[in-house]
């Protein structure tokens, strides 16, 4: 193909890379995610594999978590990069975002990382592997109120996707 820039990456490359990320981390080697439906966003939604697979899981999963991220997109591009000149990172074409089964799993998931002092209850933003990871169901408190504090780490990984290296 073309000669890309050092640094840069086609969505395509980004994803390869993440998966090849996804095959050798502590967790997600273990677990079977699976690329959602593509976005019109620059957002790649992964989802964990039930253990139980109803018809329609893709979809309800899909449809309960990908818009907020969108939403949440549009609104950071619309009030703050675009009037602040903010330009995407070439190395970041895209934001990843893995829906996790349950609770049960991101408990799993967090006690997997080195450094789990940073993970909040409801979503993490991993800086080193460029995803942000959170679930849907189980637990006491539902999605809606869990809400707040996922898009809270979507927003992390938006502005590392806008700022260099070093900033935040």
């Amino acid at each position: 193909g073309p000669l890309i820039p050092q640094g840069e990456r086609t969505p395509e490359q980004f994803l390869e890379e993440h998966d090849q990320r996804l095959a050798s981390h502590a967790y997600f080697s273990k677990v079977l995610m699976l690329r959602g439906s593509p976005s019109q966003a620059p957002i790649a939604l992964y989802l964990q594999k039930p253990q139980v697979e109803t018809p329609n899981w893709q979809a309800e999963l899909t449809a309960a978590h990908l818009p907020w991220f969108e939403a949440l997109e549009r609104e950071f591009r619309n009030t703050l990069a675009t009037p602040l000149g903010l330009k995407r990172r070439g190395d970041i074409p895209l934001n990843v975002v893995c829906v996790l089964q349950t609770q049960g799993d991101y408990v799993n998931y967090a006690g997997a990382l080195q450094n789990s002092m940073g993970v909040s209850a409801w979503g993490a933003f991993e800086r080193r592997s460029r995803w942000t990871v959170t679930f849907h169901g189980g637990g006491k408190s539902p999605l809606v109120e869990r809400r707040r504090g996922i898009l809270h780490e979507f927003t992390q990984a938006l502005l590392h996707a806008h700022l260099g290296a070093g900033v935040v």
